[in-house]
């Protein structure tokens, strides 16, 4: 494996990271509506920089408002 490779590997698991941490945020939580949770998690899955944009201004509050 040369150097190109592995520094092309890094850099797309640094980017899945973020995605990966987000989808996994919203499956642990708890939302106030019914169907809040699986639009979250279709909105982050179909446009990923939109979706976890979204999520993270305004559906954490969103979650938060369930405890």
């Amino acid at each position: 494996m040369d150097f190109s490779t592995l520094h092309w590997s890094w850099l797309a698991a640094l980017a899945l990271l973020p995605w990966l941490y987000t989808l996994w945020h919203i499956r642990r939580g708890e939302f106030p509506g019914r169907w809040e949770r699986r639009r979250w998690l279709q909105t982050v899955i179909c446009l990923p920089g939109i979706g976890m944009w979204q999520y993270w201004t305004s559906g954490v509050h969103r979650r938060n408002l369930s405890h």
